[in-house]
């Protein structure tokens, strides 16, 4: 839902703010506070310039939305908090039962002033990730995709699109390997499309023809691209394959000029960081205007991919420099937070684990099976729902794993205590600590923003 006002972000608060919201922002993080129960709230205004605010804005700023129910915005629930107020009295209603957040929802203030409730929150994920294909005409030595010839039937895609809208899922991935090898991948598109989905697309951008190009456009709402070095010889240490280079920079140009939202994804290694403003000048001279960098889900005791707790801990600080002069770069892979004794900066250019390891979305691995991510192989069923309820992804979920502090912290929504995959690489055990913890420091965080 994007209303169609257009306005600076000072305008949008102020109509925030006019329509019942009180709205702290500073130079990290904006902070919408909504009290249901004043009359002077109008939940609908409020809601829409909510929603304008997180699609133009959320990349730019960390944002925190309080005091609503879940259900009355669950597009943005990611960016959520609700709980219960001391010496406020609770009722949840015969749907609330029904609900995705029915257990970390307190239920409806009892002398709030709405007259229409909103319908239960679907249970199900936020999106689902298609691995269509094992080919890839790269070898990056960081993939966890194993090469084969394998890719999913048509027939097979489509019946999964299919569950996916008969579901109420919105969101669609298709991943690889290389989709855009998949000899049905245009067909794919157009078919997600078909079913008024909102398609996102991984792809390495070296296999664009026309065909492709035209699918492309007309069906994805979002574009990931894989860059991993800044220049060609380094874009071949990294993806151990020949390329021509400014053939793809010609293709990234292309797509960035075509779609609404384009980004491109870069998986942290030694190579940038010694060279990151080299990567960054090459972003900004493709007139890009999204970067995500992805730490390795690996360990790596001697390499290139060998990513220290103070490498991280510098990367944050150069993107933090580049975000506070206006470009969009973040850390999107898991992270813990406390990696940092500045909070500031960890909310600032973290972006969490909520779209990591099965916390808000599951893969549909190849070989016909959903799993919690990409590099968590677990079988967990051939149905969307009937995977989404799987006793080991609902482990994952609870948090329930976590030592105390991190379940007291206020900013575990988001951090869900880093990388599962991490915690397994480093002690066999998806339920441990992610390494980058920081377990010697007080870390918990239990003040809100």
């Amino acid at each position: 839902m994007i209303t169609p006002y257009s306005g600076s972000l000072t305008k949008i608060i102020d109509k925030l703010t006019e329509h019942g919201a009180n709205v702290r922002q500073d130079a990290f993080s904006i902070t919408i506070k909504i009290d249901i129960t004043k009359k002077e709230t109008n939940i609908e205004k409020l809601r829409s310039y909510t929603y304008f605010l997180l699609n133009k804005f959320v990349n730019q700023y960390f944002v925190h939305i309080d005091g609503i129910p879940y259900c009355l915005m669950p597009d943005a629930s990611r960016y959520m908090t609700y709980t219960k107020k001391d010496g406020v009295s609770y009722k949840k209603m015969e749907g609330c039962k029904k609900c995705k957040f029915c257990n970390t929802c307190p239920g409806w203030e009892n002398n709030h002033k709405l007259d229409v409730l909103p319908p239960p929150v679907n249970d199900v994920p936020s999106e689902i990730v298609l691995e269509i294909t094992k080919k890839c005409n790269l070898r990056c030595t960081v993939c966890w995709s194993a090469h084969s010839n394998k890719e999913i039937p048509l027939a097979r895609i489509k019946a999964v699109i299919d569950e996916c809208a008969d579901q109420g899922i919105k969101i669609v991935r298709f991943s690889g390997g290389e989709p855009l090898l998949h000899k049905d991948a245009p067909e794919a598109l157009y078919y997600a499309k078909s079913k008024k989905l909102h398609v996102i697309l991984n792809t390495n951008a070296t296999v664009l023809t026309k065909k492709i190009e035209k699918a492309i456009v007309h069906c994805v709402d979002n574009c990931l691209v894989s860059l991993q070095g800044f220049d060609a010889a380094s874009e071949k240490f990294l993806t151990k394959s020949p390329m021509n280079f400014r053939k793809k920079m010609r293709n990234l140009v292309v797509l960035n000029s075509r779609l609404n939202t384009f980004r491109l994804g870069t998986i942290i290694s030694k190579t940038l960081i010694n060279n990151f403003e080299k990567y960054h000048y090459l972003i900004r001279k493709l007139g890009v205007k999204s970067w995500e960098l992805y730490r390795p889900m690996l360990l790596d005791d001697a390499g290139e991919f060998d990513i220290t707790r103070e490498d991280i801990l510098w990367l944050m600080e150069r993107v933090k420099e580049i975000k506070l002069g206006g470009f969009d770069c973040k850390i999107a892979s898991p992270v813990p937070f406390c990696v940092s004794e500045d909070l500031n900066l960890s909310k600032y250019v973290l972006l969490g684990a909520t779209a990591a390891d099965g916390h808000s979305r599951i893969v549909y691995d190849v070989d016909g099976f959903f799993k919690p991510s990409y590099y968590m192989s677990q079988n967990l069923g051939e149905k969307v729902i009937d995977s989404w309820q799987n006793p080991f992804l609902l482990k994952i979920r609870s948090l329930d794993y976590l030592p105390q502090k991190c379940r007291d912290c206020f900013y575990l929504k988001w951090c869900k205590g880093g990388s599962r995959q991490l915690a397994k690489v480093a002690s066999d055990d998806y339920l441990n600590y992610d390494p980058l913890m920081n377990r010697t420091q007080e870390y918990c965080i239990s003040e809100t923003i």
